[in-house]
């Protein structure tokens, strides 16, 4: 079980299936598919999160599986993750028209417009998920810089017991 959690944490697994099942998982068919399903609707749902999880454990480094990844991957790793995610935000927010039969259907039982609620809806998953991702990648960066201070410090140290055993001897 160990050696299938380590490949599916593996960076380049982990990624690809986080951004894959985003961008699967809003293609129209697929989309339509889960609003018209309700095992299909947990299953959606399902597969984000556990992607998530998959996505998130190298970057998080938790036991029982150490992250490989150095700070800078980690940075790298999650930049590159932000872009597929902010422009599948930004492409359903700036679309030319409804993708999902679904709400076109149910926007007009509602008396409302597609369009909006579409572009609504992409905003609400382009700017809260940008904002994450920076936040993320701001935490990122200052336990980059503390982990890097603490490796000076103990530099220091060994150099400075260095020094003082030589000066013993």
């Amino acid at each position: 079980m160990r050696s299938i959690l380590r490949g599916l944490t593996h960076p380049l697994v982990a990624w690809w299936l986080f951004v894959g099942t985003q961008w699967l998982w809003h293609q129209p068919i697929a989309y339509q598919w889960a609003l018209e399903n309700r095992s299909a609707h947990y299953l959606e749902h399902i597969s984000f999160f556990v992607t998530a999880v998959l996505f998130w454990w190298p970057v998080i480094g938790a036991p029982p599986l150490r992250s490989a990844l150095s700070y800078p991957a980690r940075l790298a790793y999650t930049f590159l993750a932000w872009l597929p995610n902010s422009f599948l935000g930004a492409g359903i927010t700036l679309s030319r028209g409804p993708l999902y039969p679904f709400y076109v259907s149910a926007a007009m039982a509602n008396g409302t417009d597609a369009s909006v609620d579409q572009q609504l809806a992409g905003l609400i998953m382009w700017v809260p998920g940008d904002v994450l991702f920076a936040i993320i990648l701001i935490l990122l960066l200052v336990a980059y810089m503390q982990h890097e201070e603490r490796q000076e410090e103990r530099i220091d140290r060994e150099l400075d017991a260095r020094e003082a055993a030589r000066q013993l001897n």
